[in-house]
């Protein structure tokens, strides 16, 4: 299990990297999901982003809010054989700030309250808070980097 939830993997493809790239920009919608409606795109492109012959940024086109949605980062890097494809997946890097600014100041207020010995039901109750925060952070971020990998996987086949 990792802490911060992030995800890097290397994924070969039989295409070249120009047809990697061209592959990745027709599925890409150019503009996120609420500026579509304005657009009057009636098939919604899976995911949002943008590629070049060597890098590219994309994200799940999603209905609702998510914050812990990930985005996936990529080298392209050709070979005689194909290209190879490097993959990171990871949080916004706000969001990433903000899970490790408000763990760290909730274990450091529990610290604080044992040494003090605080009455136990209140220290339960700043560890639950802790520990369920985090746990929807996580569990939130994974559920969506799987369906993103899943997208991810089935284009480079």
């Amino acid at each position: 299990m990792k802490i911060i939830p992030y995800e890097s993997y290397v994924r070969h493809c039989k295409k070249s990297s120009l047809e990697v790239k061209d592959l990745i920009n027709s599925v890409c919608a150019s503009a996120p999901l609420n500026t579509r409606v304005l657009k009057f795109d009636l098939e919604p492109k899976p995911l949002v982003g943008s590629a070049t012959e060597k890098t590219f940024f994309i994200y799940r086109n999603i209905s609702y809010r998510n914050s812990f949605s990930p985005f996936a980062f990529g080298k392209i890097c050709s070979e005689d054989t194909g290209s190879f494809i490097k993959v990171s997946i990871r949080m916004h890097a706000l969001i990433i700030a903000f899970l490790i600014l408000f763990e760290t100041s909730l274990f450091s207020l529990l610290v604080a309250l044992i040494f003090k010995s605080a009455p136990m039901g209140f220290i339960f109750m700043v560890f639950s808070i802790s520990f369920i925060g985090y746990m929807l952070i996580y569990f939130s971020f994974w559920i969506e980097a799987k369906k993103l990998k899943e997208i991810l996987e089935t284009m480079f086949e």
